[in-house]
């Protein structure tokens, strides 16, 4: 009968999902941004002043430790050592015939051919060109220090900045850098945490090595594996936070000095923990 009133359906079955409570060990995940920063980088100065005679390095290029940079035009340097060269052949040459004399003064000194004022004379003067030799000795050692500036060399392994000078440039000890290098590999992360987790990092770093993870904007390459190296000394009281550094193998060069990168560690783990699915965990308006 079409007139008859039609039965109201019922609430639809609403499915309900379950899951076993499972206890395990559950590791603490702190996270934290973080700004990459070179291990160490130097500023070159020249140590002596003199012109440039050749740059032996280009922009942005990656040196090793003793590579040459520059070689400087030292023929002053040259000229100065020569003379404080001959200058100390001169001074052992007088030394060498005060020394014979003194011999002689003494064989008359035991004849009694002299008086020991005479012979006192003469140990005097072998004492003073003694002396002479060594400040000339010292004057050329420091002739080829300076020489030995003409040629300089990286000190650490790094990358090349930008090149300031070039072929003909006066260059002094008290000017501006002729080029910075900073090392690229290995490389540090800088980062903060709240002071409340100083007691855990500061024992899990003492048990062990502990991991920190670096995640660039890669398109879905894996976090970067790096270990915590520092804790500073002292809390920041404006902030209430802690500063540490990570350490990061950089082959690839994917780490900048002033990234910015996202970190992870995991200092401490929750041992046989109760856990649920994130999903059934909800927060009420009260947050309970």
């Amino acid at each position: 009968n079409s007139g008859a009133p039609q039965a109201k359906k019922g609430p639809g079955a609403i499915p309900v999902v379950s899951a076993a409570v499972v206890a395990m060990d559950v590791p603490v995940r702190l996270s934290a941004n973080g700004t990459v920063s070179a291990v160490q980088s130097v500023d070159i100065h020249a140590q002596i002043s003199a012109t440039i005679r050749a740059v032996h390095v280009r922009e942005g290029q990656f040196v090793r430790r003793g590579d040459r940079l520059f070689s400087l035009d030292i023929r002053s340097e040259e000229a100065n050592l020569g003379k404080a060269e001959a200058q100390l052949a001169k001074s052992r040459a007088d030394l060498a015939n005060a020394e014979r004399n003194s011999r002689r003064q003494r064989e008359l000194f035991g004849q009694n051919f002299i008086s020991q004022t005479a012979l006192d004379a003469v140990q005097n003067q072998v004492d003073s060109l003694g002396a002479q030799v060594a400040a000339d000795r010292a004057v050329v050692e420091s002739g080829r220090v300076a020489r030995g500036h003409g040629e300089i060399v990286a000190p650490i392994a790094g990358r090349i900045g930008t090149v300031e000078v070039y072929p003909g440039s006066l260059v002094q000890p008290s000017g501006p850098p002729l080029v910075g290098i900073t090392q690229i590999d290995p490389i540090n992360v800088s980062f903060t945490l709240p002071e409340r987790e100083l007691p855990e990092l500061q024992q899990s770093l003492a048990q062990g090595e502990v991991v920190v993870s670096a995640q660039l904007d890669e398109g879905g390459r894996q976090p970067r594996q790096g270990r915590l190296v520092f804790i500073d000394n002292s809390v920041d009281s404006g902030s209430g936070t802690i500063r540490l550094k990570a350490h990061f193998a950089n082959a690839e060069s994917r780490l900048w000095p002033g990234m910015f990168v996202s970190l992870a560690l995991s200092p401490r783990t929750l041992k046989n923990a109760l856990t649920v699915p994130a999903q059934a965990v909800q927060t009420g308006p009260e947050r309970k």
